[in-house]
């Protein structure tokens, strides 16, 4: 359980985000910290129900751009990397 991958959730709340892990919503967190920062808590909580101590979160729903990101993603940049580069 080195580096599972945990399917979450995250919602806007009146407060900032809650992000909890899909199917255990027991395994959550919640505050009005930045998302990316929430991510990283939501990892920690996993750890402590006894969950992947270095876990990998994948998102159902991508979290919302930031301004700067939304400023510079028209077009939107992709980079596939391998034996082949692709870059746009």
């Amino acid at each position: 359980m080195e580096h599972d991958v945990y399917i979450c959730k995250w919602a806007k709340t009146t407060n900032g985000y809650r992000l909890w892990v899909k199917g255990k919503p027991n395994v959550s967190v919640e505050g009005s910290a930045d998302i990316t920062e929430l991510s990283n808590r939501l990892c920690e909580r996993i750890i402590e129900t006894r969950g992947a101590y270095q876990a990998v979160l994948e998102f159902d729903k991508p979290f919302p751009k930031s301004a700067f990101d939304a400023r510079y993603s028209k077009p939107e940049i992709y980079a596939v990397l391998g034996d082949e580069r692709f870059e746009i």
